[in-house]
């Protein structure tokens, strides 16, 4: 018996339509996410794990408060996905991004997380035709149809103390690094981040 893979059949003489195009797309994507689920070697359709595939490492920007976090990817379990989308949402961001901490408080160390997210930006816009049936014709206009993937990036404060604790995780953010923030920081040390 011969498998296939998800996906969304044309049929002869069919006029295609911006909901079966986008279907077939998302289709297509839930196969991407699919095969990286299965790789992490976890069934994340009962476990539910999220996490980090490669890179989203953090590094300190020397004399300044400010961390780098380079390119990488991942997947985040969302159970409120149904198909043709996968629940395993990929997460992708293509080019470092940095991140600026604040200041350390004035009496006690914290740890502050950075986290992220899956997210989108838009591509360049284009030109497209659209078939106007009335008179079976195609005006063109201008429209930002690609959706490009990338990572939304967030840093959470910790509570200052003498003994201070981590931060907690949070729904829907990927923790990619705690760092250490002394007292009176007004730089950060980059030997006390921790992933």
């Amino acid at each position: 018996m011969a498998g296939t893979q998800s996906r969304y059949e044309w049929q002869f003489k069919q006029r295609l339509t911006s909901s079966g195009l986008n279907t077939q797309t998302a289709y297509l994507a839930r196969n991407t996410s699919e095969l990286g689920r299965g790789s992490t070697g976890t069934d994340q359709e009962t476990v539910g794990q999220s996490g980090i595939l490669k890179g989203f490492l953090a590094s300190v920007i020397p004399a300044t408060l400010r961390v780098s976090i380079s390119a990488g990817i991942g997947q985040v379990y969302d159970d409120a996905v149904s198909e043709p989308d996968s629940k395993a949402v990929w997460l992708e961001m293509r080019a470092a991004k940095e991140v600026t901490l604040d200041a350390g408080d004035a009496a006690n160390d914290r740890w502050d997380v950075i986290e992220v997210q899956p997210a989108a930006i838009a591509g360049t816009a284009e030109i497209i035709d659209f078939f106007n049936p009335t008179d079976n014709t195609f005006a063109a206009a201008v429209v930002v149809v690609q959706r490009i993937s990338d990572a939304a990036i967030q840093v959470r404060k910790g509570t200052p103390a003498a003994n201070p604790k981590l931060p907690s995780g949070v729904t829907a953010w990927i923790p990619v690094a705690y760092v250490f923030v002394e007292a009176n920081a007004v730089a950060l040390d980059e030997d006390r981040v921790m992933y």
